[in-house]
């Protein structure tokens, strides 16, 4: 099951809600890469149509943590691979760790901000260009956890970056990956998290919040384009 492949583990709510299982207090976060590697191989073939040998993959926040083992997952399995992140230089970073895995000419990058229509847009573009007209995957990753404080010590821009950059932009990213994949079909998938199941997330109650929208989002958009040729996760 591709959704349960993609799921994020539910973390304790004493520790930072983001951190993939087997990570480890004290272990160093290079660590991640393999033990996140290991859980999207899976998810790899079970993407693939028909006798398609190659997929186009966009992956949003993929210059780090999962999203970077996930893009480094699709490109051993020989598919091409779109990035974005909003930092220039990490993303010129990863693609040069995913080109030194013999990735070089299948994988491409772009620095923007996922909460900002005209760079979603962007992507869209790029990601058609560069995946030699096709997307079949795209996934939004991107997000952000915030400083580990109670709601009410919070600045308002800190809950706003926070709500901007999960929510806002997976829902510009599912709208945008419609747009993309609605003549040829594929997959979109939105990355949930700790308090996705309602848990309360102390200490993270904007991040909560926000992959709590997650599966409503997800099911009103499968009921919206319920016969549309791209599906949605």
């Amino acid at each position: 099951d591709v959704t349960v492949l993609l799921r994020a583990p539910s973390p304790s709510p004493a520790r930072n809600p983001v951190q993939p299982q087997g990570y480890r207090a004290g272990r160093r976060r290079t660590h991640l890469v393999p033990v996140c590697c290991a859980a999207a191989a899976p998810l790899v073939p079970a993407l693939k149509r028909g006798n398609a040998s190659s997929l186009g993959v966009v992956v949003t926040g993929g210059t780090k943590g999962v999203g970077f083992a996930l893009a480094a997952a699709f490109l051993a399995s020989g598919d091409r691979v779109v990035i974005a992140s909003r930092d220039p230089e990490r993303v010129q970073s990863a693609l040069h760790a995913l080109e030194d895995n013999h990735a070089e000419g299948r994988v491409h990058g772009l620095a923007m901000d996922v909460s900002k229509p005209e760079d979603m847009r962007r992507l869209g573009e790029f990601a058609r260009h560069s995946l030699e007209g096709r997307v079949d995957v795209w996934i939004n990753n991107a997000g952000q956890v915030g400083t580990r404080k109670n709601l009410v010590d919070l600045e308002a821009e800190d809950v706003r970056a926070v709500v901007s950059t999960n929510l806002l932009g997976a829902l510009l990213g599912c709208r945008e990956a419609e747009q993309v994949m609605r003549e040829t079909g594929g997959h979109c998938f939105t990355m949930d998290g700790a308090g996705a199941g309602g848990d309360p997330t102390a200490g993270y109650a904007a991040y909560g919040a926000t992959k709590r929208a997650v599966p409503q989002m997800v099911a009103s958009i499968s009921q919206e384009l319920k016969d549309s040729a791209v599906r949605f996760h």
